[in-house]
């Protein structure tokens, strides 16, 4: 069977739509501690997929708001605020963004963008 140009086409096409959802299509971004655990800079925040992820679906609707849903506790609340700091400092506006007591496990910090 040979396959014609548009047809290859479309069947690559169809495997890439098949194999890749693109998080930004996600609502909920989960940042692990054992990821925030290690040495940070700008660079390697943003490194993190889902904090990459929660930025790019924020700048598609800059009107949107960042909620960080953190483990309760000061533990969680240092990692929120200190979150909070780094993408302020990278330029997303501190009114668009709001932290809140509330992840469900204690070794994550979920990023929802709303």
């Amino acid at each position: 069977m040979i396959l014609t140009k548009n047809q290859t086409y479309s069947l690559v096409l169809s495997l890439i739509l098949f194999l890749y959802t693109p998080p930004v299509l996600s609502k909920d971004y989960v940042l692990h501690a054992d990821d925030w655990q290690r040495p940070r800079s700008a660079e390697y925040i943003l490194s993190l997929p889902s904090v990459r992820h929660a930025v790019q679906k924020w700048l598609s609707n800059r009107e949107q708001t960042l909620f960080f849903y953190y483990p309760g506790g000061e533990t969680g609340l240092l990692w929120a605020t200190e979150l909070e700091d780094w993408l302020i400092a990278l330029g997303i506006p501190s009114k668009n963004i709001q932290s809140v007591s509330g992840s469900p496990r204690a070794d994550q910090l979920i990023i929802r963008v709303d």
